[in-house]
């Protein structure tokens, strides 16, 4: 009966190696070809992403010319803005600023005189 007991320990011990050694090869496998698609993906990538980064440094190329194009505009009508300023300044305008400075100066004096 201690040979039964024994022999049915190493067959127990033999179907279990078994089973892992199985399930060990498939993952091997599984893993082999795993790598073997991701560098596959890795170099369609690679071909796909040199396509993608050209037409993004050309969209970005782009929007760097919009941008440059729109501050050259805004500086052109600030310019523009500027300097009919400094001609009003010149040119004796700011008369219309002392007219409001009184009209001020009356307003903050009728408010103390409340």
């Amino acid at each position: 009966m201690n040979y039964k007991v024994v022999l049915g320990i190493i067959g127990a011990v033999i179907v279990v190696g078994g089973i892992i050694y199985f399930v060990t090869r498939d993952e091997s496998n599984k893993s082999s070809e795993e790598s073997e698609r991701d560098e596959k993906k890795s170099t369609d990538a690679v071909t796909h992403t040199s396509a993608t980064e050209d037409e993004d440094q050309s969209a970005l190329n782009n929007v760097k010319a919009d941008a440059a194009e729109t501050m050259r505009e805004r500086h052109e009508e600030a310019q523009r803005e500027m300097r009919k300023s400094v001609d009003n300044i010149f040119n004796g305008a700011g008369s219309e600023e002392t007219k409001n400075e009184e009209v001020k100066k009356k307003m903050f004096e009728d408010l103390d005189n409340i």
